[in-house]
């Protein structure tokens, strides 16, 4: 026998529950969609204790641990070593104050001569808290 009137509720509410969820997905997805590029920027490079090069004409400079290293327009902050890799990173004020290039140069490529921010070094040793460089000769 045909019953009319009868309702089925847990049909009815599963089909307002995805309903409900299809409109808030798409809600998201035109209002509060983010450039994904937003959560994966840099934070701003800190503030560390800074070590100025004096003589622009320095053939060897010395950066150690979190220590910022000025030669000639760049400043440099080490980093340390990681799976045989020399960790630097490089800030350029004039181009970006608060933004930190960060390089990751193999050491054995070091050794034999490696560019930051236009300028070429050689590297002389490196350890966990302190790495010597030489500025290159052009070649």
């Amino acid at each position: 026998m045909y019953r009319t009137g009868k309702t089925n509720w847990p049909v009815g509410l599963f089909f307002l529950m995805v309903g409900i969820i299809f409109c808030g997905a798409f809600y998201y997805l035109i209002t509060v969609s983010l450039d994904p590029a937003y959560y994966r920027q840099n934070p701003p490079a800190e503030s560390l204790p800074v070590a100025r090069v004096t003589p622009p004409s320095v053939d060897k400079i010395l950066l150690s641990l979190n220590a910022t290293v000025i030669s000639g327009n760049s400043m440099f902050v080490y980093k340390g070593t990681q799976k045989g890799h020399l960790l630097v990173d490089v800030l350029i004020p004039d181009l970006d104050r608060g933004y930190a290039y960060h390089h990751q140069i193999p050491l054995k490529t070091a050794k034999r001569g490696f560019n930051l921010a236009g300028q070429k070094f050689v590297l002389i040793s490196a350890n966990r808290r302190v790495a010597q460089i030489k500025k290159s000769v052009a070649n």
